[in-house]
């Protein structure tokens, strides 16, 4: 019981990642961390794996590496009965296929930051994620995300924060944080 533990933080929540660079092995490692953390594999202040996910932006990113760890990571929710937290930077393709392909609708979650086509986001929301919507979508180049946030039910709209990046027009190129949230 962290509220026990550490008095005044009854509201903090916790998600596992591996991080951007990280080559160990996840899966069940990560599964016995999250269990051991939480006492059990239903304690109620874990709430989610993420992010996890595939990022395509930098060169040689290890695709099938990040392929496998991302299956194992969906795996892992599910079989913790989480949702995931997906990050996906130019992977549009391979993370849906992934996401199809492993079921992870049956973890649910939010695509963070989503940045790819209205089409997309509609599979997306069709199989019950969220869409999360930062600060990009007031940038003067956001067309497709606008066009997203214009087309995706609100009920499945995540308004968050890319905390400390992507801070929204006026604050661009600053610290980002959630008092900017008003302005998405």
């Amino acid at each position: 019981n962290y509220g026990t533990a550490l008095p005044g933080i009854e509201n903090v929540t916790a998600t596992t990642t591996v991080g951007e660079g990280s080559t160990f092995y996840v899966g069940d490692a990560v599964a016995g961390i999250v269990i051991e953390v939480s006492g059990s594999e239903s304690d109620p202040l874990i709430r989610a794996i993420g992010e996890i996910g595939l990022d395509y932006h930098y060169p040689d990113t290890q695709k099938e590496k990040q392929k496998e760890w991302f299956a194992m990571q969906i795996d892992l929710a599910k079989r913790l009965h989480l949702p995931i937290l997906v990050h996906s930077r130019d992977a549009a393709a391979d993370t849906l296929d992934l996401i199809k392909a492993e079921n992870a609708g049956d973890a649910g979650g939010v695509l963070h930051c989503f940045s790819y086509e209205p089409e997309m986001a509609k599979i997306y929301t069709d199989m019950g994620f969220y869409i999360g919507i930062g600060g990009v979508v007031t940038f003067k180049n956001a067309r497709k995300l606008k066009e997203v946030a214009a087309q995706m039910p609100l009920e499945l709209m995540l308004l968050e924060t890319d905390c400390p990046y992507l801070a929204p027009v006026p604050n661009r190129g600053k610290r980002n944080s959630s008092l900017n949230l008003s302005v998405v």
